[in-house]
């Protein structure tokens, strides 16, 4: 089924929706769009959706822009206003995305946010923001089965149609072929972080911080390779690729950082912070006990329950006094190599989509309690600026509807140099040499999928 939806509107959409026969023969997934529609496309995004479950229902692909915004420290704000503004359009029924802005909000975007000094320097080349209207894009939806096609005009249509009909898996490559990785913060280091963080916790200046490090890895080879590869070992429900003028972003995200769904004259806001891990059981009853532990550990629940609380308090700043509620606590999500301890926090909101991001930015669970402290902290202990690391990504579309990550579980490229980051929660009991090893848990898939 081929229509027009919304001319006379203040965005014309053009959409085709198949589904049934018309997949005959096709085994549609998000590496499938990615591969057949968009593999071309100078400038593109995957927003995947490998993990069966409500959190991973849709894919989205996009790319071809047609037009593209980069900003710096100072110049979000402003770049976030032009973005919200909503524009009328008509869509199919239920689909999360409409057209719109795909993009990334970096963490030192933080420094805009809260005008803190910035001690570290910054070795890696990405903008703050960077976000991009696209011509075509592609919506799959894995539960219903239906993919709609989408252009900003009937030429970009047929030009999408014509993949969809032709299109062909791009040449099998080898993925990176990695070698000579290096922590830029070794075991010993990390561990006279974390008792610098319990000082500052025993004197009360904090409760508890998100300490981070960063490796690096030479590497030769093919970024959309290695993240297939990384979908397959760690599927998660924000995964994301994207192909961007600064190299590569492969992420295996399983943390939301804010949704937004307009629902008449409001917006229900949600976010889905994750706070405690553990390794997964070599055996169902070993999984089941780890499980156990981790929902029994006092550190665990207490740092998970301050987390929530700013999460809480968070969306307090955007949301209708009374409607913040915590809708689930203490849920345990499981992934390939770790569990984690998971709640839901949601509110109503009148509020600009650029003010409640900004509320939230950067997540409380990659920074810590409180935050603005935690931030200053954190930039005496760690090595490097985090750059788009704990960050954000997603999309906002014509309607107001957003969907945004936190850029953890990640790996960026840039040239012939690939980098991860990992961190883990410190509070006032924690283990200097149990929390190295969380990082390394962390970073065990990571490493898989670039050979290690």
């Amino acid at each position: 089924m081929e229509r027009l939806i919304g001319r006379g509107s203040s965005k014309d959409i053009f959409w085709q929706e198949i589904s049934g026969q018309g997949l005959r023969g096709r085994d549609v997934d998000g590496a499938w769009l990615w591969e057949r529609l968009f593999a071309d496309s100078p400038v593109g995004v995957l927003l995947d959706c490998p993990l069966p479950g409500p959190l991973a229902r849709y894919a989205i692909a996009a790319g071809f822009p047609a037009q593209t915004y980069t900003a710096g420290v100072g110049e979000v704000g402003p770049l976030l206003t032009r973005l919200e503004v909503p524009q009328a359009v008509a869509a199919p029924a239920g689909i999360p995305f409409a057209g719109g802005h795909l993009g990334w909000l970096g963490y030192d975007w933080a420094w805009e946010l809260e005008k803190l000094p910035q001690r570290l320097a910054d070795p890696l080349p990405w903008p703050v923001a960077f976000w991009f209207e696209p011509s075509q894009f592609a919506v799959w939806d894995s539960q219903r089965r239906t993919l709609w096609l989408g252009a900003l005009s009937a030429a970009g249509l047929r030009d999408l149609q014509q993949r969809w009909q032709t299109g062909s898996a791009p040449e099998s490559k080898p993925p990176w072929r990695a070698g000579g990785l290096s922590w830029l913060t070794e075991a010993r280091a990390y561990r006279e972080a974390v008792q610098r963080v319990k000082a500052c916790i025993e004197v009360g200046d904090i409760f508890q911080a998100n300490l981070s490090l960063r490796f690096q890895v030479a590497f030769g080879g093919d970024g959309w390779a290695t993240y297939r590869q990384l979908r397959a070992i760690d599927p998660a429900p924000f995964a994301s690729y994207w192909r961007t003028p600064w190299g590569e972003i492969l992420s295996a995200s399983p943390e939301r950082l804010l949704q937004v769904q307009p629902t008449g004259g409001t917006q229900r806001l949600a976010t889905r912070p994750i706070a405690g891990t553990r390794r997964r059981g070599d055996t169902l009853q070993g999984d089941a006990d780890l499980a156990a532990e981790l929902l029994a550990t006092v550190k665990e629940r207490t740092e998970h329950l301050m987390l929530v609380d700013l999460a809480r308090n968070d969306l307090g700043r955007v949301c209708r006094w009374g409607t913040v509620q915590v809708d689930e606590l203490y849920t345990i999500e499981r992934y390939a190599r770790v569990m984690h301890l998971v709640s839901n926090v949601q509110g109503e909101s009148d509020r600009p989509w650029g003010e409640a991001v900004a509320a939230l930015f950067p997540g409380g669970t990659i920074t810590g309690c409180p935050k603005v402290r935690c931030m200053e902290i954190l930039e005496e202990v760690e090595p490097v600026r985090r750059s788009l690391f704990y960050g954000s990504l997603g999309y906002i579309d014509y309607r107001g509807h957003s969907d945004l990550n936190i850029l953890i579980r990640t790996l960026l490229r840039t040239g012939d140099t690939l980098y991860g980051q990992v961190g883990a929660g410190i509070v006032a009991d924690s283990d200097p040499e149990r929390e190295w090893e969380e990082c390394l848990h962390k970073a065990a898939a990571l490493c898989q999928a670039i050979g290690l």
